[in-house]
């Protein structure tokens, strides 16, 4: 039987490193979509929703102290869920499941 051993506290200063490395990146794209005029709302909110998404997750995963794999892991799929909420909140769209592994769409 294989046991795992305990992991190291993180240090407060690489916690405030990861979160201010987010805040920047959320900060930059916000300032990158806001200059694209030729994007629709539809596609700001899905890339704001997705930078936002991707921080938070990396942000959470590494306060949990997780490794840095799994960080990568936690921003992918806080991107993915981000970029989904935003885009069905802006089309006032919702996926409803039928109980048969097919859905409809309805307007939330």
């Amino acid at each position: 039987m294989t046991t795992l051993a305990p992991r190291r506290a993180q240090s407060p200063t690489r916690r405030k490193r990861h979160t201010a490395s987010a805040a920047v990146l959320a900060a930059t794209v916000a300032l990158a979509i806001s200059g694209c005029q030729s994007v629709s709302q539809v596609d700001q909110a899905t890339l704001l929703g997705g930078a936002v998404g991707a921080g938070l997750g990396a942000v959470t995963a590494a306060a949990l102290g997780a490794s840095a794999g799994w960080v990568v892991v936690a921003g992918a799929a806080g991107a993915t869920a981000g970029a989904l909420f935003a885009r069905n909140a802006a089309l006032s769209q919702c996926a409803i499941s039928n109980g048969d592994g097919t859905y409809r769409i309805v307007r939330c």
